[in-house]
């Protein structure tokens, strides 16, 4: 058995890296038939299941690991990760205490329980983690970093931070969390040139390694809003749902602070950012092959495509908990989206929130978004900020009764009538409880974390001021904006 294990994980290694997914799967369960005790198999399945994107399978995977061989840390460490891709939040919390228990002194470990907690509201359980952290390691740079970019910047000097970047072995990705970290520590200290200067060199870092392709969205967005400039034909098609409710609109606008509010509401529960819209339009033009004709005429489109389309978008949400009548979609992106929103589910709550375009491009600025390259050049920063600004700005002119616009400046001077304007468009009673929302026990994954961990504030309000003189080049991209899809957008500043 031994010589044929080798053999058959040998040949399937081989073909994974061949990207031959599908045989490296038929190989490795050929293994586990003969043999259902090989936790290296299940391990090898598991990051099959990854790469084919099947998470769910990944993490049946990886619990079948950590049963065989409790002692395998990596696994663990690997099964916290896909439980929070899977918004299995208890679990991943329960995994996350069960291996500070068996590896207190684990850096990586004590990280994970310091993420969890603090996305999932255990606060202290969080600091004290980060703390256990910090104390076997002070040099750590995603210790240090973690507790900056979270709120805990009392925990971290500017001088650990910048003996950190000194280090000669330090890759490009922590190398620019560091200046984003020390860039939040100057602005504290209201040393803003120093904390322009740490911004700007995050930014540079991660633009020298990522590419983004503005001009392409660009191009899509204006054959968007052409596109639904005579859609009126398809008025009244779709699927008659209420249950979802899209929080919506550029990013760092306060969608995360929207969507935990509306958590607060026993009817409603936030399931975060979802990518089910994007997965469902593109399937379906896919199946349908129908790329072609969603970029030239929606009137080449049968009516009852898009209520098909809707059901598929419902079937993929999860079941509601107890008491539950509305489930809220908030991915800022989909903004770009509503008019597919609005023929997909026209009887459904969307919401647009919108901020001044100065403080939203300060904000992505300074956030060291690590997957997002749009916010690393402050001339492209401008461009997709105005490209999403304009797309709101159609969408909100085209149908006001349908889009809900929420004003950033307005949620946070005068919360309970923006609040109780956002109940009525949901058709829910009005609840106190939502004054509660930064102590509430949910999830919270974006960059907002720390803000929505507190109650609601004026100081970001006016921030692009402290910043004025280096933000020509992003009033630049806005403008640029502007000229290509119309003037559908506010003036910056």
């Amino acid at each position: 058995m031994k010589a044929s294990f080798d053999q058959l994980m040998q040949r399937a290694v081989t073909a994974l890296r061949s990207d031959r997914l599908d045989e490296a799967s038929r190989l490795v369960h050929q293994v586990l038939r003969e043999d259902q005790s090989q936790a290296e198999a299940w391990h090898f399945l598991a990051g099959i299941r990854l790469r084919q994107q099947q998470p769910t399978e990944a993490a049946a995977a990886l619990h079948k690991v950590m049963a065989l061989n409790p002692g395998n840390r990596e696994a663990g460490l690997e099964l916290i990760g896909v439980l929070r891709g899977l918004d299995r939040d208890e679990e991943r919390l329960a995994l996350c205490r069960e291996l500070v228990a068996r590896w207190p002194d684990d850096g990586r470990v004590l990280r994970a329980m310091g993420l969890a907690g603090w996305e999932l509201g255990d606060l202290e359980e969080a600091t004290e983690a980060y703390r256990k952290a910090l104390e076997l390691d002070p040099t750590d740079p995603d210790t240090l970093c973690d507790l900056t970019l979270l709120g805990r910047s009392d925990l971290v000097s500017s001088d650990v931070l910048r003996a950190a970047l000194r280090n000669p072995l330090l890759d490009w990705r922590r190398r620019a969390r560091l200046h984003f970290a020390l860039g939040k520590q100057a602005e504290s200290a209201e040393q803003y040139a120093q904390a322009f200067e740490d911004f700007t060199e995050g930014n540079r870092i991660r633009r020298a390694h990522e590419d983004f392709g503005i001009a392409r969205k660009l191009g899509n967005a204006g054959a968007f809003l052409r596109l639904f400039e005579e859609s009126d034909r398809l008025n009244g098609c779709g699927c008659s749902s209420r249950r979802p409710v899209f929080v919506t609109g550029m990013p760092r606008s306060g969608t995360t602070l929207v969507a935990q509010i509306l958590n607060t509401h026993p009817e409603i529960q936030n399931l975060g950012e979802r990518l089910d819209l994007q997965t469902v339009i593109s399937e379906w033009a896919r199946r349908a092959d129908l790329k072609g004709e969603l970029l030239e005429s929606l009137d080449q489109m049968e009516p009852d495509v898009w209520a098909r389309m809707g059901e598929d978008y419902l079937a993929r949400l999860p079941e509601p908990a107890d008491g539950v009548r509305y489930l809220v979609d908030k991915m800022p992106f989909n903004v770009n989206l509503v008019g597919f929103l609005r023929l997909m589910f026209p009887e459904a709550a969307v919401i647009v929130c919108r901020r001044d375009l100065m403080d939203v491009g300060v904000s992505c600025f300074g956030t060291g978004f690590s997957e997002t390259a749009f916010s690393y050049d402050l001339y492209e920063l401008g461009q997709f900020i105005g490209m999403c600004d304009a797309m709101a700005g159609y969408w909100q002119q085209r149908w006001p009764d349908y889009v809900h616009v929420v004003d950033y400046e307005d949620l946070v001077t005068a919360p309970d009538a923006v609040v109780r304007g956002l109940f009525e468009r949901i058709a829910v009673e009005w609840d106190e409880g939502w004054r509660s929302f930064h102590t509430t026990r949910s999830a919270v994954r974006t960059a907002s974390i720390s803000q929505v961990r507190r109650a609601i504030y004026q100081s970001s309000v006016g921030r692009w001021k402290r910043y004025e003189s280096h933000l020509e080049p992003f009033r630049a991209g806005i403008a640029d904006a502007r000229k290509r899809l119309g003037n559908k957008s506010q003036a910056p500043g």
